[in-house]
């Protein structure tokens, strides 16, 4: 077992603002993707802080959330893009339904652009999940990507990779299914670079599609009314009784 400074903590800014609209001013899909990365960057910044501190990347809590954070939102930048696609492509095609939300794939999303005369645009996201639906190890690092969310998402953490003696004594890397080991924030800086290129290329089809056209679901908010009869106020005296209480 690593020496890690259990219990402790690092100082850590929250962000607040703005809201996730001003990130594009074109809104939509393309605020939402930058949303992602951003969230993304978040993450990994994270992470290379706490490798600063930790003496061995093992499975801290902290590390596992950092892990977790960016892949999930590595891999939903792309998946937002995809969903860009689709949703312009079904009303530049005019069909008479909106493909439903369950049903989008970055497979559907190369379908619809080949559908719309893109015969060559799907060809970097095609290539990028091969392997995606086979039982063995992907070739295409989205797949490779999406196979690492999905083991944090349904099952547990990464594994780790030690290596003892030589010059990466010490040394603690992860299995990425089809490629081997790497070092966790060198892999995620390439796959985040990886990340923006083909949502760029994605969203440049969108913009292509529809180009005065805000694409993408607008953000609901809906404010509730709260009859008086209904609400409830506790006194702070027998709050601070009931919260003594064992």
């Amino acid at each position: 077992m690593s020496e890690d400074p259990t219990g402790q903590s690092l100082p850590i800014d929250w962000p607040v603002g703005p809201q996730f609209v001003e990130l594009d001013p074109r809104e939509g899909v393309y605020a939402w993707v930058a949303f992602k990365l951003k969230s993304a960057d978040w993450y990994l910044a994270r992470l290379e802080q706490l490798v600063a501190v930790l003496p061995r990347v093992e499975h801290q809590v902290g590390v596992e959330m950092a892990l977790d954070g960016v892949l999930a939102s590595l891999c939903s930048a792309v998946d937002a893009a995809c969903a860009g696609v689709i949703e312009a492509a079904d009303a530049k095609l005019l069909r008479p339904k909106p493909t439903p939300e369950h049903k989008y794939t970055p497979e559907l999303a190369a379908q619809r652009l080949r559908e719309c005369g893109r015969k060559k645009a799907p060809a970097a996201l095609v290539a990028a999940r091969v392997g995606h639906d086979k039982p063995g190890p992907p070739s295409g690092w989205v797949a490779q990507l999406g196979r690492l969310r999905n083991k944090v998402v349904h099952s547990t953490a990464l594994g780790r990779i030690h290596y003892v003696g030589g010059e990466r004594d010490g040394d603690v890397h992860i299995d990425i299914p089809g490629l081997g080991p790497e070092y966790p924030v060198i892999y995620l800086r390439k796959a985040r670079a990886k990340v923006d290129r083909l949502c760029t290329q994605l969203l440049k089809e969108v913009a292509w599609l529809a180009p005065s056209q805000t694409v993408g679901q607008p953000s609901q908010s809906v404010n509730l009314t709260v009859p008086t009869a209904a609400r409830v106020t506790v006194n702070a005296h027998e709050a601070n009784q009931d919260s003594s209480k064992p």
